[in-house]
């Protein structure tokens, strides 16, 4: 009977590559949307391009990609704000630390 359960490894496997890519597609969808509001939805900003570059590399589908523009420059994006953290390192070495909370605010 070898191979009687071969749909609940496929399906399994399939689970977690898509749990994966669904925290990538969201952790872009939030830069998107953020580059956005930075420059009022002009695709032809270098930064935004160049997420939207990395994002394609991921194979993330320009439906998401269209639509996180479209949040980020109507506004709907919320109060979503870069934040930068300077912090010492071991031996004194500085490091800067650029992130994007990860509370909604509701």
């Amino acid at each position: 009977m070898s191979g009687h359960n071969k749909w609940s490894q496929i399906k399994n496997k399939k689970a977690v590559t898509d749990g994966k890519r669904s925290k990538i597609f969201g952790k872009f969808s939030k830069l998107i949307a953020l580059e956005s509001k930075k420059v009022a939805g002009n695709l032809t900003s270098p930064g935004l391009r160049a997420v939207i570059e990395r994002a394609k590399k991921e194979n993330m589908q320009n439906e998401l990609i269209e639509r996180a523009v479209k949040k980020g420059a109507g506004g709907d994006a919320g109060n979503m704000e870069a934040v930068l953290y300077e912090a010492y390192g071991p031996g004194g070495c500085a490091i800067l630390i650029e992130g994007l909370p990860n509370c909604r605010g509701d």
